[in-house]
């Protein structure tokens, strides 16, 4: 990626992570203006879009970066837009999405008490485990119980405070 283009879409970081999604989206969309299609940012505007709760927006964006080649912005969308699909109680479809994230967090068992906080291991991890809690609220929805249990026993066991889940 671009230095600008990254420099940009973490300025639109950190508004983010201020709750000013409005001003998010406004500099998200001058990163995919200078760089149109940019698949990362078309995946921070579908965010900021389902943080601003216009989901079919959001959900536009965030489908665009998922049919991308860019393995990153593809992993981001999908836990976004299985998390749209919870809010738009798709429960089955937030399955689907989400639960290679279940299906995958053992992955950082060896590492997770040695991540730096602030670190992009720690990001990842927390990325992780907020997907298991919106697979576990799905689950539940779906009255997958034992699912549910075992969601949320991972978002509990892997998440850390120290970072927001962009």
């Amino acid at each position: 990626m671009d230095k600008i283009i990254a420099e940009i879409l973490e300025q639109g970081h950190n508004e983010y992570s201020k709750s000013r999604y409005e001003n998010a989206l406004s500099i998200y969309q001058k990163a995919e203006k200078k760089e149109p299609g940019n698949p990362s940012a078309m995946g921070y505007i579908g965010l900021a879009y389902m943080s601003l709760g216009q989901f079919e927006q959001a959900r536009h964006y965030l489908r665009y970066a998922y049919e991308s080649d860019n393995d990153g912005a593809k992993f981001l969308a999908q836990m976004h837009l299985g998390i749209l699909d919870y809010k738009e109680k798709q429960y089955n479809s937030a399955i689907e999405l989400l639960s290679m994230f279940r299906d995958e967090i053992s992955h950082f068992d060896t590492i997770k008490d040695d991540i730096k906080p602030g670190s992009a291991d720690e990001r990842m991890i927390n990325r992780f485990a907020t997907s298991c809690y919106w697979l576990g609220l799905a689950d539940y929805e779906e009255k997958n119980y034992f699912n549910a249990i075992r969601d949320m026993h991972l978002y509990k066991s892997y998440s850390r405070a120290s970072t927001t889940n962009i």
